[in-house]
């Protein structure tokens, strides 16, 4: 990586940090804008963290913490390098942001009664498109490397995969009548049957890695 193309990867890596900060005080808080009603109507902090929304944005701004920090460095010639491994974990948060930002846009936002635009409000704009899209742009313009394996493209299915986990767990904890209520079923994945999740589990899991894969190569063949 270039000293430009280093400083601009620093800068982009800060404005998500902020930006996700920003946008969890916003929810917190309850803030609108524009006088904007926001979809999540909880009020409580595990209701909102519930979200594989917030989880994977908090993982990303994480993510470009730590590699900004790290950037610094090379930056003001204290290191000559990063290592492989924070690129490994920007790689596997940037996974985590894309399935946001592609379930929004392909599923949640058509399927929802005031469209996409209604999933683009207070804050949610950052989470579901601002933040997902600088962190692809970063990741995959500014961050060029060789230094990420092959074989760790697998593990850029974990997030989903440990949210998937939680996800059917506690469905299948609040199963009445073979039913669940979207009080419980947030994304709506199952309510047309719960043999759904035979279908919807696997989906997600090849796209998380297809994800990845595809990251991996852009990235990768960019460096070439």
């Amino acid at each position: 990586m270039n000293k430009t193309s280093l400083k601009i990867s620093y800068i982009f890596n800060i404005l998500i940090v902020l930006f996700v900060i920003f946008a969890l005080i916003i929810m917190f808080a309850r803030i609108k804008f524009f006088n904007m009603s926001d979809p999540v109507s909880e009020v409580h902090w595990y209701g909102m963290m519930k979200y594989f929304t917030t989880q994977s944005n908090i993982f990303v701004a994480i993510a470009s913490l730590l590699l900004l920090l790290e950037e610094r460095k090379v930056i003001n010639d204290k290191r000559k390098s990063i290592s492989y491994g924070y690129y490994v974990f920007k790689l596997i948060a940037t996974v985590s942001v894309s399935v946001t930002f592609l379930t929004v846009f392909l599923y949640l936002g058509p399927a929802s009664p005031g469209g996409i635009g209604s999933m683009l409000t207070n804050s949610n704009f950052f989470f579901h498109f601002l933040v997902p899209v600088l962190s692809i742009v970063s990741f995959i313009l500014f961050e060029r490397t060789n230094k990420i394996d092959k074989k760790y493209i697998k593990y850029g299915i974990l997030p989903t995969f440990m949210y998937g986990v939680f996800y059917v767990t506690n469905i299948c904890l609040h199963i009445e009548n073979y039913k669940v209520s979207t009080k419980y079923d947030w994304y709506w994945f199952l309510q047309r049957g719960l043999w759904t999740g035979l279908i919807i589990v696997p989906f997600m899991l090849i796209m998380s890695y297809f994800i990845c894969y595809l990251l991996y190569k852009v990235n990768y063949k960019n460096k070439k």
